[in-house]
């Protein structure tokens, strides 16, 4: 389980005690804060530019936190990683696959030099399509309870 300190935020509650949601605050801290030479840096300029945006999770109100507690929420671990592969190996492995079916194809069919360029480049361009939908469907298996972020317990 990968775990991340939040804090409580706000609550959301429906009509039934079984779908008592708390909306959380990841502490996100990064290296850069611990480190000696973050003033002369280029990397810690760049997290403190582009770090301002804070992410909120909902997380199902297991331990009966309350607002502004500190509390301990936690990912599986294959949930992380299957997460990853679909976000970025299978967009990738679909892009060389086009892409390698473009060439094979222009290698066929004898095409000269620009028409197998603009062959590859187009798709290129199918893949990141078919990539973009399939991942935008497949946000309805990350409402399964696998990839659910769970609150383990106040701190």
């Amino acid at each position: 389980m990968i775990e991340q300190t939040a804090k409580v935020i706000s609550f959301e509650s429906k009509k039934n005690i079984d779908n008592y949601y708390v909306w959380v605050e990841p502490n996100n801290k990064s290296a850069c804060q611990s480190c000696s030479s973050q003033s002369t840096c280029g990397t810690s300029l760049i997290a403190k530019i582009f770090n301002h945006k804070h992410k909120k999770i909902r997380v199902k109100n297991t331990c009966s936190a309350n607002i502004g507690e500190n509390v301990v929420i936690g990912m599986n671990e294959k949930a992380m990683l299957l997460g990853s592969i679909m976000i970025y190996v299978l967009p990738l492995f679909i892009l060389i696959t086009f892409a390698g079916l473009a060439v094979f194809y222009s290698s066929l069919a004898n095409l000269d030099k620009g028409t197998e360029d603009l062959l590859t480049l187009f798709s290129i361009l199918i893949s990141f399509v078919i990539s973009y939908k399939f991942l935008s469907h497949s946000q309805k298996f990350s409402q399964l309870s696998f990839f659910n972020v769970k609150l383990i317990r106040i701190v």
